[in-house]
């Protein structure tokens, strides 16, 4: 699952997901009829880059630019090409100038100021990632695209009700792909840094009919714990686990729900089969946890001597 947060588990692949290098598909699709060397260099070089040929395309930008030094839109390719050349050393870097040459020669480059507000935002800059995005977003083109960057931007400081804001507005000029299972699923993360359960709840059962990964009706089933009803949550667990007996993950879920629910008895229970199953370091861990509030110092001394076998 993808989290905006830098500080949630799985956001930087969710931040990466953000990033990928794309351009509109009126720029990826090569003019009908028309052979490949006859076009303008430029319309071949966004075609290798967006299907990934990025040295190739480079090999073209560098002769583009030889010629025409002042070519925002060759120089904006530059940057998406070091931008997918990042595993080079200084790619992250280069790429940066790039975009900076390309709003120097043309101010109102959007999609060149969305790009200087992810790279910031790679860097943690959330700050400045903002203020690129408002940029991007008063050009005479704004590429709809930055209201997600920002809404990215903003939950990272927390400011998680214009995020939401942000991402509606995303959902709004962009529905295909706002819509999408991607879009549902960083669109349900949203609603929940913003508080709005309920509405996060009914998201997740729309893209579960999409998306079978049985990490999204656990997802809810903590989406219910937060809005105040863990026996829904505990419910959905229920249904997995008849399914998936052999599932240790799922008993420390429903365990996790359990404890937050205040039925403790039943938590040891749960975190008694995750142990059976897998006993792991971070189970033990759990469990010794739980005993400590049930008043059992002793059993939960020698669920911490086991976990720390297991280290």
């Amino acid at each position: 699952m993808i989290k905006p947060r830098s500080t949630c588990p799985g956001y930087f692949a969710a931040i990466c997901s953000l990033l990928l290098l794309t351009l509109s598909t009126a720029d990826a699709v090569a003019k009908p009829n028309e052979p490949p060397k006859k076009r303008p260099l430029i319309e071949r070089a966004k075609d290798l880059a967006v299907h990934g040929k990025v040295e190739q395309a480079k090999i073209l930008l560098d002769k583009i630019l030889a010629n025409e030094p002042k070519n925002a839109e060759a120089w904006y390719l530059l940057g998406y090409v070091y931008q997918d050349m990042s595993i080079m050393d200084g790619g992250m870097k280069r790429a940066r100038d790039c975009y900076l040459k390309t709003i120097s020669i043309a101010p109102d480059h959007s999609e060149a100021l969305r790009k200087l507000a992810e790279l910031a935002g790679i860097d943690g800059n959330w700050q400045e990632s903002i203020k690129y995005c408002n940029k991007a977003l008063t050009c005479p083109n704004p590429d709809k695209r930055t209201y997600k960057s920002r809404a990215i931007a903003k939950s990272n400081l927390h400011l998680d009700k214009e995020a939401l804001a942000d991402f509606e507005l995303y959902k709004l000029e962009l529905p295909l792909q706002a819509n999408g299972p991607r879009g549902m699923d960083e669109y349900a993360t949203f609603l929940e840094n913003a508080g709005q359960y309920e509405k996060a709840i009914k998201t997740l059962e729309v893209l579960e009919k999409y998306d079978g990964r049985p990490s999204l009706p656990v997802r809810r089933a903590k989406y219910y714990v937060k809005a105040g009803k863990p026996n829904e949550g505990i419910a959905i667990l229920n249904r997995m686990i008849a399914k998936e007996p052999e599932d240790e993950t799922l008993y420390a879920d429903r365990a996790l729900i359990f404890t937050s629910a205040g039925k403790l008895k039943e938590a040891v229970k749960d975190w008694d089969k995750a142990i059976e199953l897998q006993p792991t370091s971070k189970y033990y861990q759990s469990r010794a946890a739980l005993l400590d509030k049930l008043g059992n110092p002793q059993k939960a001394k020698a669920d911490r001597l086991k976990a720390l076998e297991r280290d």
